[in-house]
């Protein structure tokens, strides 16, 4: 059973022994130069973009909850706790 696609991983493989091999940057070619660079590029694109969607929502919650008002009664406050700010934040203002 395959962990990771094969083609892809067959793919990436080589170039990146080839990588490996040598002994200083110096060695390597500028193919493989820009192959480490859009490899390393595309890495931190995914990072960066799966930081910011986990974070984001994390964020928006705890604002919230430092900045709620009462409500109509005095002392009552609008969020309960962090997921009932969550529930109540899709249910008024959608995914």
């Amino acid at each position: 059973e395959l962990i990771a696609p094969h083609r892809p991983t067959k793919f990436l493989s080589r170039p990146l022994a080839e990588m490996k091999a040598v002994k200083s940057p110096a060695e390597r070619g500028i193919g493989i130069q820009i192959l480490e660079s859009a490899y390393r590029f595309t890495l931190g694109s995914i990072a960066g973009a799966a930081g910011a969607t986990v974070v984001y929502p994390i964020d928006l919650v705890k604002t919230r909850m430092q900045n709620q008002r009462t409500g109509s009664y005095i002392g009552e406050l609008m969020y309960r706790n962090s997921f009932d700010c969550a529930k109540k934040v899709i249910r008024h203002e959608g995914f």
